[in-house]
């Protein structure tokens, strides 16, 4: 199962693509625009790497409500194009909370980032910056809750 984990932001938003338990690719598309240019920038750049990077299914994370309601607010369209930009490819999206991520990887709701990257650098033998290791986090985090609902359904 190819995994595209997406870990969106409107200056830094973190890709990283799993194939099984294998992680083949990962880095960050940046973008120094406007919020709304960034949404068109790391848009366009993200169809690209799906182009390139052929997933099944793309995880991401859904908005922390802890941020401030207009950086939500921004943030919210970036994340809604990146989902009608994958839909219209026919690619399932799903989505997952921070919290959920930082349950699966580290046991612990309220982990740090910090303590995310560093269990992934573990796990990947790969320390990456916060917004690449969140973004691995995610496809991680994906992979792990299809495998168990594979085990549940049979």
């Amino acid at each position: 199962m190819r995994i595209l984990g997406v870990d969106p932001g409107l200056k830094k938003t973190g890709y990283a693509l799993l194939d099984n338990m294998k992680l083949l690719k990962w880095g960050i598309i940046t973008s120094n625009s406007d919020w709304k240019s960034s949404i068109v920038e790391i848009t366009d750049a993200l169809e690209k790497k799906i182009a390139d990077l052929n997933p099944q299914h793309i995880a991401i994370e859904s908005p922390f409500s802890g941020i401030n309601p207009s950086s939500s607010f921004k943030l919210a369209h970036l994340r809604g194009a990146i989902i009608y930009m994958a839909k219209k490819q026919g690619i399932e999206v799903y989505d997952y909370s921070p919290a959920k991520v930082k349950k699966v990887i580290t046991g612990r709701g309220n982990a740090s980032k910090n303590e995310v990257r560093n269990f992934i650098g573990k796990i990947f033998k790969q320390i990456s910056g916060f917004d690449e290791a969140d973004a691995i986090a995610i496809a991680f985090t994906h992979f792990l809750e299809k495998q168990h609902d594979r085990k549940i359904k049979g």
